[in-house]
């Protein structure tokens, strides 16, 4: 069974015009209308057919057996901006969704090419790293003295360091997990230490 393609959704007229009082009617032709919206007559026929605009009467036209058709101009400009309203609340959505669909295939690139990483992959490499460090820290005093108080002196330090490098990494991660950026936080905290280092200098 062959497949049809579907049709877009088109916008159906809205009548809802509203009086302008004082004015009086201006009748014009489907030539005058066009020109005065600046589109073809082809155009005016079509937007007829449509519903968008309507005839008010006709008019004599010389000789020719078949009158010109009349559009009252007020309601002619009413209805075309009530048809560009209703095509604008069709087309906003279906925007919406292209951006999406844009935003999802940029991800999906991206993270092919490795130039985003989940953010799971990214916590468990910072918990590697921190892991690695604190083994290899816990094994220095050892390395660098026999002498015992010296030793608890240096595993001191090593604690106090492994703690507040802790601290601030749980600190990190949970920005991550909230949404906001590491990049912004770190240029800002660059600024304010760039801050404090030229009135050190002053």
């Amino acid at each position: 069974m062959a497949k049809t393609a579907a049709k877009r959704k088109s916008p159906q007229p809205n009548t809802n015009r509203l009086p302008v009082e004082g004015l009086a009617p201006i009748m014009v032709t489907a030539e005058q209308l066009a020109g005065v919206i600046m589109v073809s007559k082809n155009y005016i026929v079509d937007l007829k057919e449509r519903g968008v605009i309507r005839t008010s009467g006709r008019k004599p036209k010389g000789s020719a057996p078949k009158p010109a058709a009349l559009y009252d101009l007020v309601d002619s400009v009413q209805g075309m901006i009530l048809h560009i309203r209703g095509m604008k609340q069709i087309a906003e959505p279906d925007t919406a969704m292209k951006n999406a669909k844009t935003r999802e295939v940029q991800i999906r690139t991206a993270e092919r090419e490795r130039t985003l990483i989940p953010l799971e992959e990214a916590v468990v490499l910072g918990d590697s790293v921190v892991s690695t460090l604190r083994t290899l820290l816990a094994g220095l005093p050892n390395r660098l003295t026999r002498d015992l108080a010296l030793r608890k002196t240096i595993e001191k330090g090593i604690d106090e360091v492994l703690t507040q490098a802790a601290d601030e990494y749980q600190a990190k991660a949970d920005k991550l997990n909230s949404g906001d950026s590491l990049v912004d936080a770190e240029i800002e905290a660059d600024d304010v230490q760039q801050d404090d280092d030229e009135l050190e200098d002053a």
